[in-house]
Order: C-alpha cells, then structure tokens, then sequence
C-alpha cells in the first residue's frame, strides 16, 4: 500500500524528533566530558584514571605528572603497580574491591620517578568514561602527616615511660574529639591492670564520687574559662574493687585553635589517700583535745 501524504509528513516528523534528541544527548553527553576534563585538568589534586582490568593509567592531570615526575605519555604506558609498592597481585585486589564499591578509601606506598617511595591515602571509585568503566582516583600525599605522628607517638610513649617510673599517673583529653590517653600508672592507681581501663571521660567521671563531680566540673570549666591558671582539685574516685580513694588531679590546657578556644587538656594524678588520711586523724584527735580541755 502507499502512504499518505499525511503519515508519510508524520514520519518524517517523527525522524527529525528522534535525530533532535540524540543530537541533544550528544551534545550534552559532550558538555558533561568537557566539564569533567577540565575538572580534571586543573585540580590540585594529584589525579588518575585506571583501567580496572589491567591496572593501566589511561590518563594523568598535571598535578600526577608534578608529583610523580613522569611526562604524560610515560605515566600512560605504566600500570598503577608500576607506581605502588604492593605485588601486582595485591593491587588487582584493591582495584576489584574499588570497581564493586567495597571499599573506596586505601592506604598505600608509591614509588616516584626519582625513586623515592611516599606515603599516600587513595580514593578510588568507578565511572563511566566513553562507556567504559575507569576507576576515577585521588592521591593525597600523607608522609609528612605520617612522619609527624610516629614522632608524636615515640614523645607520648617516652613520656608515659618517664610517668610510669614516678608515682604520678598521666592524663590527657582531647576536647575536640573526646578521646582519652591516660599512663599505666593512672590505671593501675585505681586497682586496673594496664590496659583493662576504659579510656574515656564518661568512664572516667563515672568512678568520680557523685559527691565531688560537681565542684570537680567547676574548677575545670573555670580554668577553661582562663579564670584560673590552671586545674587543681582534690577528689575521690572509686577503685576496680569499689574503695574510694583520694586523688590529687591538677591540669593544664595544652592545646588551642584559631579561635583561641582550648582543644587539649593534660595533667596529672596523685594518690593522696594516706595524706587525707593523715590528714583527718589529725583533725579529730585536735577536736578531741579541745572537747577534752572544754570538759
């Protein structure tokens, strides 16, 4: 049968809809790469992207050529174990753990072009890139960070050992995160073998007596404050096997922000038990000698 004029005018209509709209699809399809490239590009940040399958660096920003010292085709020719310190093998692990979001953040060692082996988180996920699946990857180099905290952990342990050898017991609170250290003096001081102590300020307000928590709280917030020099308070806390004992605990805010606002207190305890002590038989046998003498 011949067509109308009509339906042969509607599919031609219907064909200049379907060429509109793909040239729509392309040209935004186009846009959208064009902004990812320059994304790319541009950014700071030290950037690749990885063909999943076989490990090779489909391309590199300028920040990645910077920092790993090879021009642009060179990084294209290697494979992303070319550049990481794990066995092939390990690296195809990490990359499937990548391509399946399992996981997306890595911690890894690379290897630069001059030789020298850095320190580096990775942030690795899966796009479609021209309709193949390339893990989009972010490296931040971490080794000064890294380099600071051993140094940092090596001065904490040196002077938790130096507490340790005193009868003082160390602390430290860390007001940002609310995270606790404390020396295995501090903990052994209340009858708990080192380490079987829950390092934490709600764990450690809790064995405070309900009686001295609240003149505890004020003394700190008020050195928090800047209204006192420093945190220096008497109170009792109790022991793994429910004793109460007498401890002296003075402080020091350690750390400040920007704002000038205090994130790190540390300090120190004292068991002053056999002082308190001391101290209270001496007060009553001084007010039984007066009743004594009013007698």
């Amino acid at each position: 049968p011949i067509a109308r004029p009509d339906e042969i005018g509607e599919l031609i209509d219907g064909f200049n809809q379907v060429l509109a709209l793909s040239r729509r699809r392309e040209e935004a399809l186009a846009e959208s790469e064009a902004r990812f490239r320059a994304f790319f590009e541009k950014n700071l940040a030290i950037m690749l992207l990885i063909q999943p399958d076989d490990g090779r660096i489909r391309d590199a920003n300028l920040a990645a050529i910077n920092y790993y010292g090879y021009d642009r085709e060179a990084l294209r020719h290697l494979h992303i174990f070319d550049l990481n310190t794990l066995s092939a093998e390990e690296c195809f692990r990490e990359m499937a753990d990548a391509t399946n979001e399992r996981r997306n953040f890595f911690n890894f060692r690379h290897r630069r072009a001059d030789g020298q082996v850095r320190d580096v988180e990775v942030y690795s996920t899966p796009v479609r890139i021209n309709d193949v699946v390339t893990l989009f990857t972010i490296v931040h180099d971490v080794t000064d960070r890294k380099r600071i905290e051993l140094a940092l952990r090596d001065s904490e342990a040196r002077y938790a050992r130096v507490m340790d050898g005193t009868d003082e017991g160390f602390w430290e609170w860390d007001l940002v995160t609310q995270a606790v250290i404390t020396s295995t003096r501090f903990e052994t001081m209340l009858g708990y073998a080192p380490g079987e102590w829950v390092r934490s300020h709600e764990n450690w307000l809790g064995h405070v007596h309900p009686d001295d928590v609240e003149s505890s709280m004020l003394l700190f917030q008020q050195h928090l404050r800047g209204e006192l020099p420093r945190y220096d308070n008497a109170f009792r806390m109790k022991t793994k096997y429910g004793q109460w004992i007498w401890i002296q605990s003075r402080g020091k805010v350690a750390a400040r922000n920007a704002a000038g606002e205090p994130t790190l207190v540390a300090g120190t305890h004292t068991d002053i038990t056999q002082q308190r002590m001391t101290e209270d038989a001496r007060k009553t046998m001084s007010r039984d000698f007066v009743t004594l003498l009013e007698g």
